[in-house]
């Protein structure tokens, strides 16, 4: 008996000791590590195709973003609030064009140009029409696309706090190919496009006005234009040339914005704001529209349907 039990306590050694150890794998673990793309766009012309507004209620947190663009509306304002205050203010997709030069200047649509400053990924653009600036934060750039933050500004509407800022998605002119866009902020909800989220009808697409006066300071000037509205965007005055116009909701207002581009009746471009109803009134009286490049001169217009 005792014999036996040595012998299979020998067997158990020995089976132990000749078992190889087996070496479990572990699975290697990696890390995204892709940076991304903030390549020099001096010397790039760059062409806005697509814009996204966020709005944030700075008593709750809720965050609330729209698109600038929809169908049929391919104008917009970088203030949905008050309306553009100076002529980068004003966006169009694919018509707005961007130019960083090397020399220190921005050119906006191939026409007006400001200086501007570099800070690393931050380039501040000054010595706007109205004497302001406004803040480009680049976010994503490549020779071929650009997104950038702009306009993170302030309002007030029923006594509550909002925080508003744009992200604008842009391509260089001509290029047909593949882009990337900012993916949306964690926890914020869609509401629409800023120009039709509260009224279905958003241009004066049409429609004929015609300009019977203005008061320009302290001088009356009488006049008989008529702005024919051909399309959602365009106009033309007396059956003259094409121009663009902009008309948009004013969020937490019941007025509405309407900017008047190349109005050589008031005397450049212009824009105001007006009583919500007028498309059905079908009149404006003695609505105030200012020069997006000198804030300091100010119209008083009146026009009526035809």
């Amino acid at each position: 008996m005792n014999t036996k039990y040595y012998i299979l306590l020998i067997l158990f050694v020995s089976i132990i000791i000749s078992c190889k150890k087996q070496k479990i794998p572990v699975p290697e673990t990696t890390q995204n590590t892709t940076a991304v793309p903030l390549s020099d766009p001096t010397g790039i012309i760059y062409v806005i195709y697509d814009a996204t507004l966020y709005v944030k209620n700075l008593s709750t947190g809720h965050i609330a973003y729209y698109d600038h663009f929809g169908a049929g509306i391919t104008l917009s304002s970088l203030d949905p609030y008050s309306g553009p205050h100076v002529a980068l203010d004003t966006i169009i997709q694919n018509g707005t064009t961007w130019l960083f030069n090397a020399n220190g200047y921005f050119t906006l649509n191939g026409i007006h140009s400001y200086p501007y400053q570099n800070y690393e990924y931050t380039k501040n653009v000054y010595g706007l029409e109205n004497g302001s600036s406004r803040q480009i934060t680049i976010l994503r750039s490549t020779s071929d696309y650009m997104n950038v933050s702009i306009y993170d500004s302030y309002v007030t509407i029923n006594n509550v706090d909002y925080e508003f800022y744009t992200i604008l998605s842009l391509k260089r002119q001509g290029y047909t190919g593949s882009t990337v866009q900012e993916p949306i902020a964690y926890g914020s909800i869609y509401s629409g496009v800023i120009s039709s989220n509260t009224s279905s009808q958003q241009n004066l697409s049409g429609t004929s006005w015609v300009v019977t006066k203005y008061i320009s300071q302290l001088s009356t000037v009488i006049t008989n234009d008529t702005l024919n509205f051909t399309s959602a965007t365009v106009y033309n005055i007396n059956n003259g040339a094409n121009r663009t116009y902009q008309l948009s909701n004013i969020i937490g207002s019941t007025m509405k914005s309407l900017t008047l581009n190349g109005c050589t009746t008031l005397g450049g471009d212009y824009s105001g704001q007006v009583i919500g109803s007028f498309q059905s009134d079908g009149y404006i009286n003695n609505a105030y529209f200012t020069n997006l490049f000198n804030s300091n001169q100010t119209v008083r217009v009146w026009m009526y349907k035809l």
